[in-house]
């Protein structure tokens, strides 16, 4: 992990609950999150060429769909 990621437990619907490295950054209206999921060996990268995507919903939903 590099310098700006933090490691973050999240609870799904499901009530499961998943060990998330995170990286996020945005610049320029440009937004990206990078979501590593090391107990089920996901990677998901999201990336966004407007400052109106809300990544962090749409990760969630990714991630619900990968732990279903």
């Amino acid at each position: 992990m590099g310098l700006g990621s933090y490691i973050n437990k999240v609870r799904l619907a499901s009530w499961k609950e998943v060990t998330v490295w995170e990286r996020r950054g945005s610049i320029n209206g440009f937004n990206t999150c990078l979501l590593r999921c090391p107990d089920g060996r996901h990677t998901v990268i999201l990336l966004c060429n407007t400052d109106t995507g809300d990544l962090a919903e749409i990760g969630d939903a990714v991630l619900e769909q990968l732990f279903r």
